[in-house]
C-alpha cells in the first residue's frame, strides 16, 4: 500500500522513505488522510511539504534534506508559532520528526497521541545524519495552547 499520494508539482515526496515511514506508522494507528495538498504553512518552509485533513484535525508534514536541517528550523518555527497573530483553524503543536517537521491542528486526543506515535515511529530507523534527540512527550504532557 502506497501510503503518500503523489502531487504533480511534488512528486518526489511520494518516495520519500523518512515520509513513508511516518505515514505508514499514522496508517497503523487508524489515521488516514481524507485530502491532501501542497501544503502552504510558512512556518514550515523552506522545505517542501504535503498537508492532509484528518477526521478532526489537519496536518502538515515538511521533508527537511537533512535531519540536521529540520533540527536547525525547529526552534525557529516554534518562536514564530509563539509570535503569531494568526487565526489557526485548531491549535498548532509541532513535531521534529528526523528530516521531518510535522504540524498538527486540532485538539483531538487520539490523533495528536497518533502524531506523536507516528514520530517516534518513523525514528526507529535513524538516518546518518542525524542529532541524538530525545523522543517526544507524551500527549498528556504536550502543552493545550502555543505558549504566547
Amino acid at each position: 500500500m502506497h501510503v503518500v499520494p503523489a502531487l504533480a508539482d511534488n512528486p518526489e515526496l511520494a518516495n520519500d522513505p523518512e515520509l513513508i515511514l511516518f505515514m505508514t506508522a499514522l496508517a497503523e494507528r487508524g489515521l488516514m488522510p481524507h485530502s491532501v495538498d501542497t501544503s502552504q504553512n510558512a512556518v514550515l518552509r523552506p522545505a517542501p511539504g504535503l498537508g492532509y485533513r484528518l477526521n478532526r484535525g489537519h496536518l502538515h508534514v515538511h521533508v527537511y534534506p537533512t535531519a540536521a536541517d529540520a533540527h536547525q528550523r525547529a526552534p525557529q518555527a516554534r518562536t514564530e508559532l509563539a509570535q503569531s497573530i494568526a487565526d489557526w483553524i485548531g491549535t498548532p503543536h509541532l513535531f521534529e520528526c528526523g528530516r521531518l517537521l510535522a504540524m498538527y491542528f486540532g485538539d483531538d486526543h487520539a490523533e495528536l497521541t497518533a502524531v506523536v506515535e507516528a514520530c517516534a515511529a518513523s525514528q526507529q530507523t535513524p538516518t546518518p545524519d542525524a542529532p541524538s534527540t530525545t523522543p517526544s512527550p507524551p500527549a498528556s504532557q504536550l502543552p493545550s495552547r502555543v505558549p504566547t
